[in-house]
């Protein structure tokens, strides 16, 4: 069986959508002829929310290699505090480039350095964000001789994140110096999203087309979801909600806030009739915006902390509406959120208040599992909510989802295509060109 060096700077037992991704192709790759040996940071003084329940589903065969880091988000922390914010910000748009995670890379290195002394690596893959990970890529394979795969769960300098962020122009250059040096030597890549990215990807760097690659989404895995079948939804006095994720940068539902007040004002539903649950971590007053002050819109949105991957599942069933929001603005279009699959998979109905062009509002329409409005129109999200609001009480506010097209965004599947990818970066005649 080959060897794989596997980086995944959020794996368990740190919790979160991307971790996901990394823990279940390290749990499956192994029945596709490749064993992972895993690189990932020493959570034990990292500031992230934990999931030590995912643990448990880490095969017993799979070597955990944990570096150490300065993680400098207790630094920010207590600058916040000291209410230095404009220090945090230069600091991150100065010094630490492509991001704060950049002070784990010397630690990773060391341990690079011992895990390929004592196994016979065969090919590297990198999952980013961080995107600083992905400089490990030029190392190992400058060091090692190494080939190594990059996987782009989300762009990198083309990154809405970043675009929305007032980088200096030397600041701005030296983040495309660091991307362009991964992908100059990367032997394949992997771009999680299934429109516009591998063009956005190949329009800056045309020799990509001629180099292995493949389109592998986020997904579902299916043993998640054993004894969580959606059962038949009942008439109730409540129209619930559920987001599960973190809202930040551009990224904040205040047009659904209006819509709601536009609904109360017009009587179509009150506020007693009406609540969203937001799991994860999240600031109240940042998500609420102009709204944190109005007391009616503030009390039917309920903030609750980061909870286990399962008992989101959970959640996520008892669900009359699961939220999907995407701001509008500068390449906002490729975005697909790794919430969305088991959104998908939950068959619950999909709230998806998104560009509508875009990826997530084309495969919500495929999968048929939920409800596209646009987010740059408050009218459109207004009218669309008082549709579902009357469906749900008439209790009709259900789906008839596309089982086959959600079945493809299978972990073991998805997983499938990456040791695909991998046979063909080790292939003897791709090794020799």
């Amino acid at each position: 069986m080959k060897k794989v060096l596997f980086i995944a700077y959020y794996f368990p037992p740190l919790g979160g959508s991307g971790v996901q991704r990394s823990l279940k192709f390290a749990r499956y790759l192994s029945e596709f002829g490749w064993q992972p040996v895993v690189l990932t940071v020493a959570h034990n003084l990292t500031r992230w929310p934990k999931d030590r329940s995912l643990i448990k589903e880490i095969p017993t065969d799979v070597q955990v290699h944990r570096a150490p880091t300065l993680d400098l988000n207790w630094l920010y922390k207590a600058m916040w505090g000291l209410r230095l914010h404009k220090l945090v910000e230069w600091l991150q748009l100065h010094w630490l480039i492509p991001d704060s995670e950049i002070t784990w890379l010397p630690f990773a290195r060391k341990c690079i350095d011992k895990i390929v002394s004592e196994h016979k690596i065969d090919l590297v893959y990198i999952t980013g964000g961080p995107f600083s990970s992905m400089l490990l890529g030029p190392y190992v394979s400058e060091k090692y001789n190494l080939p190594y795969v990059v996987d782009f769960r989300d762009e990198w300098v083309n990154n809405h994140t970043r675009l929305d962020r007032a980088y200096t122009s030397s600041a701005r250059q030296k983040d495309q110096n660091c991307e362009k040096a991964v992908i100059e030597r990367c032997s394949g890549i992997i771009y999680a999203h299934p429109m516009f990215m591998k063009e956005n990807f190949e329009s800056r760097y045309p020799f990509l087309s001629e180099r292995p690659n493949r389109i592998i989404t986020n997904g579902f895995d299916e043993s998640d979801f054993s004894g969580l079948e959606a059962q038949p939804r009942q008439s109730g006095k409540i129209f619930k909600i559920v987001y599960t994720g973190s809202f930040y940068d551009r990224r904040r539902p205040l047009v659904l806030f209006l819509a709601i007040r536009n609904l109360m004002t017009e009587k179509v539903i009150s506020a007693d009739q009406i609540r969203i649950e937001i799991y994860g971590k999240n600031t109240p007053a940042f998500v609420l915006g102009e709204f944190y002050h109005d007391e009616t819109i503030k009390g039917m949105v309920r903030f609750q902390p980061y909870i286990s991957h399962k008992n989101s599942l959970k959640i996520l069933n008892n669900a009359d509406a699961l939220l999907l929001y995407l701001s509008p603005g500068a390449n906002s279009e490729p975005e697909l959120p790794g919430k969305m699959f088991e959104y998908m998979r939950s068959y619950r109905p999909i709230l998806a208040i998104v560009p509508p062009q875009g990826s997530a509002a084309e495969l919500v329409r495929q999968s048929k599992t939920g409800y596209v409005f646009d987010s740059d129109s408050e009218t459109e999200v207004t009218n669309g909510l008082r549709a579902m609001v009357t469906k749900w009480k008439q209790n009709e506010l259900v789906i008839d989802p596309d089982i086959e097209c959600i079945s493809q965004f299978e972990r073991r599947n998805l997983t499938g295509k990456l040791a695909e990818l991998f046979n063909e970066v080790v292939a003897p005649e791709h090794k020799e060109s």
